[in-house]
């Protein structure tokens, strides 16, 4: 029977799930053509939701919890 893992077990860091995934960064402009097309402006209740979600990740950044280390 295969031992199945959640993958915040198996894959903890992002150069761990470019080795294992066999992932590679791309600088082509044109891989996510949508991201390029221009955006409707966010509502009130999305800016709320950002802004929540912004100052989660600055919390849990200091705790240590995230890291600023793109070597790891």
């Amino acid at each position: 029977m295969p031992k199945v893992l959640g993958v915040t077990k198996a894959i903890t860091y992002l150069n761990e799930a470019h080795n294992t995934l066999q992932l590679s960064p791309t600088y082509d402009t044109a891989f996510f053509p949508e991201w390029t097309a221009p955006f409707p402006e966010l509502t009130l209740p999305e800016i709320e939701v950002c802004d929540r979600w912004r100052t989660r990740y600055q919390y849990y950044q200091a705790q240590g919890d995230i890291s600023l280390d793109s070597s790891s």
